[in-house]
């Protein structure tokens, strides 16, 4: 089997580019851990992780924190 790469998964790969980009995530890196993920389903629930929070509200509560 061939080792896992993104350019496997341009969908999710457009995925990530949008949740990176948006508001609430402006402060994580979540592309260069990406680059970790070794399965699709790994890259997959990676950016699912990120793309449940559509508030910085909501990450900051995540984090502990005031938004």
């Amino acid at each position: 089997m061939a080792k896992f790469s993104w350019k496997d998964a341009p969908d999710l790969m457009d995925a990530l580019a949008r949740t990176q980009n948006a508001p609430c995530n402006s402060n994580i890196d979540i592309m260069t851990f990406a680059g970790f993920c070794t399965s699709r389903e790994e890259l997959e629930a990676h950016v699912r992780r990120y793309e449940q929070y559509e508030t910085d509200a909501e990450m900051a509560a995540i984090l502990g924190r005031a938004a």
